[in-house]
């Protein structure tokens, strides 16, 4: 039809999770009083300080250093490509808007587009059947 605007729709899974590469990290990366240090050099410098203690990142781990590099590499081939994004849904999981986040770093878009958080988009059967995990606020994010 002349005159309507063409519509396109790109799906795109997280980067590099820590936990598949690393295995059990969290006996590997916390002391005793729950502050992190990273053992490998593909671990990220710094996570997130958890409201409930760290322990909550078993359910909700954080990328890779190669994950970041994945989805930044991923929006330079869409800019480099000329695939326009203007919109970006994403599931409230830390790696899934670490992805999103290094993504519009890539293409460009960071500083124009905003993350829109959807928690149906997350795939909680699978990990927690009957409940939610704890997710990060935007103010935490």
């Amino acid at each position: 039809m002349e005159g309507r605007e063409t519509r396109k729709f790109y799906l795109m899974r997280h980067g590099e999770r820590l936990d598949y590469v690393f295995g059990d990290w969290m006996s590997q990366c916390f002391d005793k009083h729950g502050d992190y240090f990273p053992t490998n050099l593909n671990m990220p410098d710094t996570v997130p300080k958890r409201p409930q203690g760290h322990h909550v990142h078993i359910h909700d781990p954080p990328l890779t250093k190669t994950g970041i590099f994945q989805a930044q590499l991923t929006g330079e081939a869409f800019k480099k490509a000329q695939l326009d994004v203007s919109h970006v849904y994403c599931s409230p999981s830390l790696r899934c808007i670490q992805t999103c986040d290094a993504f519009l770093k890539g293409c460009s878009k960071k500083s124009e587009i905003k993350i829109r958080v959807e928690p149906g988009l997350y795939e909680w059967w699978v990990l927690f059947g009957d409940r939610l995990p704890d997710w990060l606020t935007p103010k935490e994010l």
